[in-house]
């Protein structure tokens, strides 16, 4: 049966995915990050299926305090021109096949930097991959680890937007901008969203600015959690990436497809990329721990409540319902229609 504790409440309400308008059920999860309690109203569309709080709080900003992850955290040192030329031969090689002579030449002098694994799983789903691609990294926090990835594989053409930047400019590489999407110039061959879509208000304006800024045969990736997931199904309120009230919208694959169409994409691939995190995070807080508490795995990954047994276990089922579609996070690549 798992966890699925929900509230259904004389209320009626607008999805504002799918505009469906009906006595939704609702769920009342708690803030659970830092441990504040906080409750909030959710509801689940009975359409597409979109988790979305009731009412954007009016001071969401003190939910992002200082010590928030993503405007706290440090770039990694970016290495000198030469090894970033080097690294970008790498990535070339990894992405298309060529160089492969060089490649056997240079790999004494080191492998890919860190984050460039990753990244790559992404990259090589994108066409036309080249050093001068402009990217765009929506949401980025402070430190755009994506970008920051890009930057030290030799990528040139690189920025990122938020709204809420404290030091706006070039870092690293790359150009921070302290601005909306809407209010972002310029034209861009790759859009990314890497889970910060499920933050912004307004999705639909925020699709259509992307579609405006997307050059034509251009990809914007949406990397998000997904409520129809088993995550979902087996801890409800207690899903580590429901994150109250910061996660304002927690997507079906479903409402995201509706989404893209009504703000002129096709979706033209998912790709379900569930970690260990989903699993522990949600376990945590079952047992009533914070995810910035000393003792998370989160923080503390040598000192917490899981055995390394425990983690592997983990690990096997994302692996496992990522196969089976069934992953708590995805990542969706998005193109224009042809006709727009």
């Amino acid at each position: 049966m798992g966890y699925l504790f929900w509230i259904r409440k004389q209320t009626v309400n607008i999805c504002r995915i799918c505009d469906s308008i009906a006595d939704h059920p609702h769920y009342q999860p708690q803030e659970r990050m830092f441990g504040w309690g906080d409750t909030f109203d959710y509801f689940k569309c009975q359409d597409c299926g979109c988790l979305q709080i009731v009412s954007i709080p009016v001071d969401l900003a003190r939910f992002y305090p200082t010590n928030y992850y993503s405007l706290s955290n440090e770039p990694l040192v970016r290495p000198s021109l030469p090894k970033r030329l080097l690294n970008r031969q790498k990535m070339r090689y990894r992405l298309t096949g060529k160089g492969a002579m060089w490649e056997r030449l240079t790999w004494r002098l080191g492998g890919l930097p860190y984050g460039a694994t990753e990244a790559l799983l992404y990259l090589k789903h994108i066409p036309g991959i080249r050093y001068n691609t402009r990217f765009l990294d929506v949401g980025c926090g402070e430190h755009s680890e994506w970008l920051g990835t890009l930057s030290r594989c030799g990528f040139t053409c690189l920025n990122g937007a938020d709204p809420y930047l404290s030091n706006a400019g070039k870092r690293n590489g790359i150009h921070y901008q302290q601005a909306p999407l809407d209010q972002v110039p310029g034209e861009f061959d790759v859009i990314s969203f890497h889970h910060s879509l499920e933050h912004i208000p307004d999705q639909r304006a925020t699709l259509q600015n992307a579609h405006r800024l997307l050059a034509r045969g251009g990809t914007c990736i949406i990397r998000i959690p997904l409520v129809d997931s088993l995550v979902w199904e087996r801890y409800g309120v207690h899903w580590v990436e429901l994150d109250a009230p910061r996660h304002l919208y927690l997507h079906t694959q479903a409402s995201l497809a509706q989404l893209a169409i009504k703000t002129g994409f096709d979706v033209v691939r998912t790709q379900h990329d569930s970690t260990e995190f989903e699993f522990a995070g949600s376990e945590q807080y079952l047992a009533g721990i914070p995810l910035t508490a000393p003792n998370s795995f989160w923080i503390n990954p040598l000192d917490n409540i899981f055995t390394e047994e425990q983690m592997n276990q983990f690990r096997e089922l994302a692996g496992q319902v990522n196969l089976e579609g069934r992953g708590g996070r995805a990542a969706f690549y998005l193109r224009k229609h042809a006709n727009s």
